[in-house]
């Protein structure tokens, strides 16, 4: 007589987790092909200077949408495999940390809009919204890799040493980008130190410490 022993629930264990990242990955090919060059064009615009224009690549409403799910899909994943410890490794908690990413997501970009109107500087908020939407984009795409490391490795300690580089680059490059646009005197400088606080270390804060809760919790 046979016993079925269950096995332990885990990122490799749920053949879910495979899919989901195969999707992902055919978001990021969708929104390259639908735009041609948006992906190389991001990495070209690393280190450009913000007031630049840039009219190369042209954006579909479809290939944006392909390229925002697979933003806040990879930094929903991401989250998910640096927090989870023990449990079972379910879709549906997977779903609720990726509605988490798209409010923070959302409220971002309704900051950079309200900063904008008030100080009526629409038209370089605009300029910098660009670049800064390319620096998600190669975050992402860095960080794609380092998921399928944590998917077949787990979280061991030079992937999490590696996680913080890729975040603190980045972080640091939003910095850079909102002194080239902004910096005028001195004194602008402690007001856009708050900024890159508020608007972009505060949310991946948030969403860590949330990711946390929604993995403590038994409602999903």
């Amino acid at each position: 007589m046979s016993i079925s022993i269950p096995l332990i629930s885990s990122p490799v264990s749920e053949p879910w987790t495979a899919w989901a990242l195969l999707v992902l990955l055919v978001l990021a090919s969708l929104a390259n092909v639908l735009q041609p060059g948006v992906v190389a064009g991001s990495f070209m615009t690393v280190l450009a200077k913000p007031e630049r224009q840039y009219t190369e690549t042209q954006h579909t409403v479809l290939g944006q949408i392909c390229l925002h799910l697979f933003q806040m899909g990879t930094l929903a994943m991401a989250y998910y495999l640096l927090c989870f410890q023990t449990g079972a490794f379910t879709a549906m908690r997977y779903g609720v940390i990726l509605l988490l990413i798209a409010v923070l997501y959302g409220a971002k970009v309704l900051s950079m809009l309200l900063v904008g109107y008030t100080f009526q500087l629409r038209k370089r908020c605009a300029s910098i919204g660009t670049h800064y939407g390319n620096l998600i984009c190669v975050f992402c795409c860095c960080l794609y890799p380092v998921l399928l490391l944590l998917y077949h490795y787990g979280v061991t300690p030079f992937l999490r040493v590696l996680l913080l580089v890729l975040t603190g680059m980045f972080i640091v490059l939003v910095f850079l980008k909102y002194c080239r646009a902004y910096l005028v005197k001195p004194m602008a400088l402690c007001y856009i130190l708050l900024a890159v606080l508020t608007m972009d270390v505060l949310p991946l804060v948030g969403a860590y410490y949330g990711t946390v809760y929604i993995l403590s919790q038994r409602f999903v």
